[in-house]
């Protein structure tokens, strides 16, 4: 499996959550991801912000994960997620071209 690590960083004062995310985004760590993200929006923040500066994305479709979070947990508590990558990054500009238009993607 190819080496992804996740560092989450909770402002329980503004109830928001940080997940940074630094590695290889591909299908064989998108169950890491996932599980993080899940676990993250379980805690019911008003907002889980994805750091994906730190990402390298190696196979397109394993981006599917961040809108496949949001939509999984539809049916709970309403919890914005934010997605952070500079669009002047390979990574800023594949995510805002593929999840653009389905999730809020910020610098």
């Amino acid at each position: 499996m190819a080496a992804l690590s996740v560092a989450v960083d909770r402002d329980l004062d503004r109830s928001f959550t940080v997940v940074a995310f630094a590695g290889e985004l591909s299908l064989a760590t998108t169950p890491l991801v996932r599980a993080a993200l899940l676990r993250c929006v379980a805690e019911c923040p008003f907002t889980v912000v994805a750091d994906l500066d730190n990402l390298l994305v190696t196979d397109r479709s394993a981006l599917a994960v961040f809108p496949s979070v949001q939509h999984h947990h539809r049916h709970g508590p309403m919890v914005a997620m934010a997605l952070c990558a500079r669009p002047t990054t390979a990574t800023g500009r594949v995510v805002r071209q593929i999840l653009g238009h389905q999730l809020s993607v910020y610098p």
